[in-house]
């Protein structure tokens, strides 16, 4: 597995990725400033500090924008736009609408793919009045509508540099791991459009894996996906010789109530995904229950650098509410949204997984000569039962 060790670890996270991460915070905080200014928000901050509460009340937003205002002004005073105290903020005087066309051009020579991301935010900008007046829903944004639909099929799947390092990252986690358990059956959550499913087959076609298998159910909680997801599959041209099944399966049900028996997969995995469980303990403990014994779960991803860190993808997901709706425990789900790498540990150790295993971006940015702490970060586990 050297191979795959190096393309992981020195090729995938380069300097011109953690460039464009940088460039992309960048333009969110513009975006998020803008879509602020044009609610009338920007002015009432600049008259003296408020809270989130009375941003709410004076302008008689919808109850589901709770949780994006929230978020958009911690990102705003994270990067520097307001001051905050306590749970007030205030507008810096010198803050004024800043075009954001220089670091869509620099994202883009960093980053081409990011084309895709620059699109939805724009999309859920022009959409963001609606949502903040109740017309509209995150999922009518987001899912109902065909123009956000078109775009998330690259988004998911391993068109867009920026996602497509987690599929990567599952792909490489259970390619590394697979021969200590023999597995010859696999279950992958959330598999949505399968860009990760393309990821982790190929990957294990080409070391002589994917065809030891005779056991292949991809799971997840909407139809349409899975339609999508299917047809990626076979554009990819990569079918394992005993084939696959689809299936809906929702992560906050029992899973045997989904016909998903105990003790029946040597593998589970997913990107991205857990970390919107309802009640994450509950989800753990269902999965748990499903690996056979020396199976493992394998999952890819996106971590806070630490607790409090707002994160630009949250532009998007603060807009769902299964993003912010779950159950939060002080110690090992202190917010919603994104989890930290410790949180993670702490979970599975929690749920009874143990020989945890674990690659996190952080550990490769100190051999790279740039001045860039991470904004966000990949993390790859690996858990046994």
């Amino acid at each position: 597995m050297d191979r795959i060790d190096h393309t992981f670890i020195n090729a995938i996270f380069t300097p011109d990725y953690y460039k464009s991460y940088l460039a992309i915070e960048n333009y969110v905080a513009k975006i998020v400033l803008r879509i602020i200014n044009n609610a009338g928000i920007g002015n009432y901050l600049l008259e003296e500090s408020r809270s989130i509460d009375e941003i709410i009340e004076r302008y008689r937003v919808h109850p589901q924008s709770g949780p994006i205002l929230d978020w958009s002004l911690r990102y705003l005073h994270q990067n520097g736009y307001l001051k905050k105290s306590e749970a007030r903020y205030q507008m810096y005087a010198s803050t004024r609408l800043i075009d954001a066309s220089e670091d869509i051009d620099r994202i883009l020579t960093l980053m081409p793919s990011a084309d895709i991301f620059i699109k939805l935010v724009s999309h859920i900008e022009s959409n963001m009045p609606m949502f903040l007046s109740g017309q509209k829903s995150g999922a009518d944004i987001l899912f109902v509508d065909k123009a956000a639909a078109v775009l998330w099929n690259d988004y998911f799947n391993n068109s867009f540099y920026g996602y497509s390092v987690l599929n990567y990252g599952v792909a490489y986690g259970i390619t590394k791991w697979f021969s200590q358990t023999g597995g010859i059956s696999m279950l992958e959550l959330g598999s949505g459009t399968s860009g990760a499913t393309v990821k982790v087959f190929r990957m294990l076609r080409d070391n002589c894996l994917l065809d030891t298998m005779n056991n292949i159910v991809l799971t997840d909680v909407v139809p349409s996906l899975l339609v999508v997801g299917d047809q990626n599959i076979h554009k990819n041209n990569i079918i394992p010789k005993a084939g696959y099944k689809q299936k809906i399966l929702d992560i906050n049900r029992p899973f045997t109530d989904q016909e998903i028996g105990k003790d029946s997969f040597d593998i589970i995995y997913g990107v991205n995904v857990l970390h919107v469980a309802r009640n994450l303990s509950n989800s753990l403990a269902e999965i748990y229950s499903c690996l056979n014994k020396n199976g493992f779960l394998a999952i890819a991803e996106t971590i806070r650098p630490f607790d409090d860190r707002a994160m630009h993808h949250e532009i998007i997901f603060n807009l769902l509410e299964n993003y912010h709706s779950v159950q939060l425990d002080p110690e090992t789900r202190p917010a919603h949204g994104f989890l930290t790498k410790e949180n993670w540990l702490a979970n599975l150790t929690r749920a009874g997984f143990n020989n945890i295993d674990c690659l996190s971006e952080p550990e490769r940015i100190d051999q790279l000569d740039i001045d860039i702490k991470p904004l966000h970060s990949a993390l790859v586990l690996v858990a046994r039962k």
